[in-house]
């Protein structure tokens, strides 16, 4: 059994498999859940924003909320 640390939650992810409970992002590994909710947070502030959300066109800033959220 392996075990993988998501690195913006830190919580162990058990029984890794890419794309399926965890994304890998440069070197970061990252759970579903933490996936899921930086994009939704971006979702939402581009909703708030009145402006149409693109994932293809954020993901620079996608990839900066990833880091921030791992710096912590």
């Amino acid at each position: 059994m392996q075990y993988l640390t998501c690195d913006v939650c830190k919580k162990m992810i058990s029984d890794p498999v890419r794309g399926k409970n965890y994304v890998t992002l440069r070197t970061r590994h990252i759970c579903r859940k933490c996936n899921l909710s930086i994009a939704r947070e971006m979702q939402d502030r581009a909703e708030a924003q009145n402006i149409p959300y693109d994932f293809l066109e954020k993901k620079g800033e996608y990839v900066a909320a990833v880091e921030k959220k791992c710096s912590k």
